[in-house]
C-alpha cells in the first residue's frame, strides 16, 4: 500500500513541475515581448511634443495672417508671422529625426508638402507688384496658407 501513495506523490510532483515550467516559460515569453510597437520612448515623446508645439504655433501664425485686413496689415505683423512660421518649420523638421517610425514618415511628408506650398505661395505673392493687387494677393495667400495647413499639418496625430 505504501507504493501507491509514493507513486501518487511522484505523479503530483511531476504535474507540479510541468505546470511550473509552463508558467515560467509563459512569463519569460511575455516579458521578452516588451512594449508594443505603438509605445514611444521618452525621446520620441519629447520629439513629438516639440513637433506638435511647432505645428500649433504655425496654426496660430496662419490665423494671424488670415485675420489681417488692409487696415490692420503692417509689414511688422506680416514679417513677424512669416519669421515665426519659418522658425516653427525648422523646429518641426529637427524634431522629426527622433520621432517613432510611423510618426516620422507622416510628419516628414506633411512638412515637405506644407513647405513646398508655402514656397509656391511666397513666389505668387512676390509677383504682386501693384499696390492695388497687394491686398487681394495677401488675402489669397493667407487663404492658401490656411488650406495648405489644413491639408498637410492639421491631420497629424498630436495626441
Amino acid at each position: 500500500m505504501q507504493v501507491r501513495p509514493r507513486a501518487e506523490r511522484r505523479d503530483k510532483v511531476r504535474d507540479m513541475k510541468r505546470t511550473l515550467t509552463f508558467v515560467i516559460a509563459a512569463a519569460l515569453a511575455l516579458s521578452a515581448c516588451g512594449g508594443s510597437d505603438d509605445e514611444e520612448t521618452p525621446q520620441q515623446q519629447t520629439a513629438a511634443q516639440k513637433a506638435c508645439a511647432a505645428r500649433t504655433d504655425i496654426q496660430k501664425q496662419v490665423d494671424t495672417l488670415k485675420g489681417l485686413t488692409a487696415a490692420t496689415a503692417t509689414t511688422e505683423i506680416i514679417t513677424t508671422s512669416v519669421a515665426a512660421i519659418r522658425s516653427d518649420l525648422t523646429e518641426f523638421k529637427s524634431a522629426q529625426q527622433d520621432l517613432s517610425k510611423q510618426r516620422k514618415e507622416a510628419f516628414q511628408s506633411a512638412n515637405q508638402s506644407f513647405t513646398s506650398e508655402v514656397e509656391t505661395i511666397a513666389k505668387t505673392l512676390g509677383r504682386s507688384l501693384a499696390l492695388g493687387d497687394a491686398k487681394t494677393a495677401l488675402t489669397t495667400a493667407a487663404q492658401q496658407l490656411e488650406a495648405s495647413y489644413k491639408k498637410t499639418l492639421a491631420p497629424l496625430d498630436c495626441s
